[in-house]
């Protein structure tokens, strides 16, 4: 059993204790997606190989900085020496990160097929006037949904292994799968908890996501350390 109350109260002290950094690469992404998505609209306007390559050179560009913002943060709980520069440390795993999004997408299709069989059903067959259509339909979304908050529990920390030990695609699904085992609810809750935190955070002209993403990084990290060592103790 992991304590979240615990956890939370833990990842903000750390946080407080690095906010000046925390700030600085809020404000930096805040400038960057605002840059990115001005001309993504641009380019959006008329679809060109120009305009598809850059939405792609900025999706990975971006998801080169989150794999960097795991490497810092797992950074702060070691008590290593942190720089903003370190956001930008973890770019030669995108490939890595890449393949392992498309093995966990290839997962996910899997275990949802049977609920988007049953929502095919429901629209194409069945006549949507008829009682077993609706019956049909709210079965095949929660076919759906249930499955997806599942996989999304048990690979959440597949990135974590890919920057803390730079293992295979495959081994990082694998061991993420092994340390969430039994911990599923839990995870589930702690996840419910920081939606609402970050939700909340949102109403004081979205100002509070500068404390509230952080926040959750910060215990995202912790979550894997805890677990990551219960795995190591059970051996």
């Amino acid at each position: 059993e992991i304590s979240k109350k615990d956890i939370i109260i833990k990842a903000w002290i750390k946080l407080k204790e690095n906010i000046s950094i925390w700030v600085l690469i809020m404000l930096f992404m805040l400038i960057l997606n605002l840059l990115l998505s001005s001309i993504q609209e641009r380019f959006l306007e008329e679809m060109s190989f120009h305009g598809i390559a850059f939405i792609v050179s900025s999706y990975l560009f971006q998801a080169g900085i989150n794999l960097g913002l795991v490497g810092l943060s797992l950074n702060i709980y070691r008590d290593k020496t942190i720089n903003f520069s370190q956001i930008f440390n973890n770019f030669h795993l995108l490939g890595k990160y890449v393949f392992a999004s498309g093995l966990s997408i290839i997962v996910f299709f899997i275990f949802c097929l049977p609920g988007l069989m049953l929502l095919f059903f429901s629209v194409f067959v069945y006549d949507n006037s008829n009682m077993f259509s609706s019956i049909f339909m709210a079965i095949s979304i929660i076919g759906i949904a249930a499955p997806v908050i599942y996989i999304s529990i048990r690979l959440q920390f597949y990135q974590y292994y890919l920057v803390d030990e730079e293992t295979t695609p495959y081994i990082s699904i694998q061991k993420s799968i092994k340390i969430t085992k039994g911990y599923e609810a839990e995870l589930f809750i702690l996840g419910a908890i920081l939606s609402l935190i970050i939700l909340i955070s949102m109403v004081p002209l979205l100002l509070g996501l500068f404390i509230s993403i952080p926040l959750a990084a910060m215990v995202n990290a912790k979550v894997y350390l805890l677990l990551k060592e219960s795995n190591k103790t059970d051996k």
